[in-house]
């Protein structure tokens, strides 16, 4: 980053922030740049976290009968294989997480598209998009 653009940056900073910037402590660090889009990532995809989704292996019948009369147990897919192994996909109806929000997380990922869809849009459309 060269200093005319260190400069453009704090002024349009100041401009949308109200803040004003130290032009010497601005530095290009890309470990903390790295660990700090890890925690935000983490953070942002906690409050979308499936708490409810489960799987279970289950060898014996007496625990798969106990699983499927639990009343608090909807269980969504049963897979045998080749051995005597069960494995069973449910939902527990009583985990729940206090701070699990499907809107904050809905909030979050519509925010991020419409972002990458205005640099898409400046790019240019005929850009290669490949997202997971």
């Amino acid at each position: 980053m060269s200093n005319e653009d260190k400069k453009k940056y704090i002024e349009s900073y100041a401009i949308e922030e109200s803040i004003d910037l130290d032009e010497n402590k601005i530095e290009k660090n890309e470990v903390i740049r790295t660990v700090a889009k890890l925690c935000l990532n983490s953070l942002w995809g906690k409050f979308g976290q499936n708490v409810r989704s489960k799987t279970a292996v289950i060898e014996d019948r007496s625990r798969l009968l106990e699983l499927l009369s639990a009343p608090n147990v909807t269980v969504t897919n049963i897979m045998c294989d080749a051995t005597s192994k069960v494995v069973v996909q449910y939902n527990d109806d009583q985990d729940t997480l206090n701070n699990v929000n499907a809107l904050v997380a809905a909030l979050t990922t519509s925010h991020a598209r419409i972002m990458l869809y205005q640099l898409l849009h400046i790019l240019d459309r005929s850009i290669l998009r490949v997202l997971d």
